[in-house]
């Protein structure tokens, strides 16, 4: 019950008919199924006897949640604490839905294909905006200095946030056409499924999305091609190709643009933030306030340590990084048993999407956005799934490796001060 509230769950929140369609426009569809999920999940939690200990990335998940709450706290800000935990607390609930009752590779695939659907009638609507004007029900696209950029509702209102999404389930439907053990017409389904999605991700003219898919085709040729010079080769052929095809706004690109600048100078004062505030940062979805026009980072790393500090930057960017060892991991398992061959092929594509995603988060402020930690309790749940028979996961993350957290946390800080130093030169 709790795992299909999580599917209704997920479902509502790709589609959103409540946003578009006009019967359903006054009714809380997603508030009555959150709460129904909640109360069915809490049921699932007292029989499992499920436990963050499943996966490092739980702790990590709570540390983080910790870390948003105080970076209020330590500036005795009552009214956005509570505005950041209501916000940044949806956030949590999903990510334990779905690190918690994603309980075998079965439930996996099928929040996977709820996923998929989501993103094939969210293309679609994008396709009808950008050729019709209009989508369902009359849902515009939106017009950015006479570009058309198509857009979807809710969470995904913004083109590159539609984007995104579609580039980090792009790679679950890549090992669904090359999987050889399922039936061709499941295939062919997963293959003519791609079609709409990348040609949604160019009609939204989103420079991050298209750097993600570019960088995501790569990592997928590294992890799945054995031959990691072929790989490259294809690599080198295909991201080229991508670049020469991708949206207008990506020809605009380049360091003395103005918009490549304000990026360089809110680097510099997200930096200037955590020298102010260098434990728990100026505060959740207060980068804003210390800035001239109120704008944000447009990098995910730089906005965590400036408005969480170094002890929440500690929790994300360790989640980040177990969650792409954890993800290696699980692709390099010996497939001895179908079970272990789909893990593996699960977790590959996992890896090659949360690559994509970052390379985006490099130029655009997606910190704290539901998509990104989808993924990360995604491969918090395959993690699980793997244990779930005392089958330890070789070379996964464990919470001893937090010192290579630090490490990375504080060369990720120094490398940002480099080359803001170097791009200023330019």
């Amino acid at each position: 019950m709790a795992y299909l509230a999580l599917l209704l769950y997920t479902g509502l929140l790709f589609v959103r008919p409540q946003e578009w369609y006009p019967p359903l426009q006054d009714v809380h569809l997603i508030d009555f199924v959150v709460g129904f999920a909640v109360l069915a999940w809490m049921g699932h939690m007292i029989q499992s006897g499920w436990r963050p200990g499943h996966a490092p990335q739980n702790w990590l998940m709570l540390g983080l949640l910790g870390g948003v709450m105080m970076s209020h706290v330590s500036h005795t800000y009552l009214g956005a604490l509570i505005e950041s935990s209501r916000e940044f607390g949806k956030v949590v609930l999903f990510y334990f839905l779905v690190s918690s009752l994603v309980t075998s590779v079965r439930r996996a695939r099928g929040l996977l294909v709820v996923m998929g659907a989501g993103c094939l009638f969210m293309s679609i609507n994008g396709i009808l905006q950008a050729h019709t004007g209009v989508g369902f029900y009359g849902s515009p696209p939106q017009f950015a200095g006479g570009v058309v950029r198509v857009q979807a509702w809710g969470i995904f209102n913004d083109p590159n946030d539609l984007a995104l999404m579609l580039v980090a389930v792009l790679p679950f439907l890549f090992n669904e056409a090359l999987n050889r053990s399922l039936t061709a017409p499941w295939r062919i389904v997963s293959a003519a499924t791609t079609v709409p999605l990348v040609y949604c991700i160019f009609l939204t003219n989103s420079r991050g999305g298209w750097v993600a898919l570019c960088v995501m085709v790569l990592a997928y040729a590294l992890i799945w091609l054995n031959n990691k010079k072929l790989a490259l080769i294809v690599g080198a052929c295909l991201v080229p190709l991508l670049l020469v095809a991708g949206p207008s706004r990506l020809q605009t690109m380049g360091a003395d643009e103005d918009s490549a600048h304000g990026r360089i100078v809110a680097w510099g004062q997200g930096n200037a933030m955590l020298k102010s505030n260098p434990v728990f940062g100026v505060g959740m979805g207060r980068f804003g306030e210390f800035t001239e026009e109120g704008k944000v980072a447009h990098n995910s790393f730089v906005q965590c340590w400036a408005e969480l500090g170094l002890f929440g930057y500690f929790f994300w960017l360790g989640m980040v990084i177990a969650t792409l060892k954890d993800g290696s991991a699980l692709g390099r398992l010996a497939r001895d048993d179908p079970e272990s061959e789909q893990i593996s092929r699960l977790g590959k594509a996992s890896t090659a999407a949360l690559v994509g995603f970052l390379a985006a988060a490099f130029f655009l402020t997606r910190t704290f956005t539901l998509p990104l930690f989808l993924l990360l309790a995604f491969v918090a749940a395959l993690r699980s799934v793997r244990e779930a028979e005392d089958k330890p996961l070789p070379g996964g993350f464990a919470l001893g490796d937090w010192k290579f957290i630090v490490f990375a946390e504080v060369a990720s800080i120094v490398g940002i001060y480099v080359l803001i130093r170097i791009l200023n030169l330019l």
